[in-house]
């Protein structure tokens, strides 16, 4: 194989997986918890993108919270 073809193979993809914020491709309360937990003194870290349900709303606001606890009790 030329080399471009084994680079190719190395290279992962990420997804943007709205509502997951540790980034483990689940959406679960976990994920509710540790935005709160984020919010409270951001000592934790956290996927942004993901994190980040709707562009125009801050993350760390208290509607983006509540827009991922819907999501949460909608799935």
């Amino acid at each position: 194989t030329s080399n471009a073809e084994g680079d190719a193979r190395n290279v992962r993809t990420f997804q943007v997986f709205p509502g997951d914020v540790n980034n483990d491709c689940d959406f679960t309360v976990q994920d509710l918890v540790r935005l709160k937990r984020y919010i409270a003194d951001e000592t934790v870290s956290i996927h942004m993108e993901n994190s980040q349900l709707n562009s125009s709303v801050d993350i760390t606001s208290a509607e983006n919270l509540i827009m991922l606890r819907k999501r949460l009790v909608e799935n």
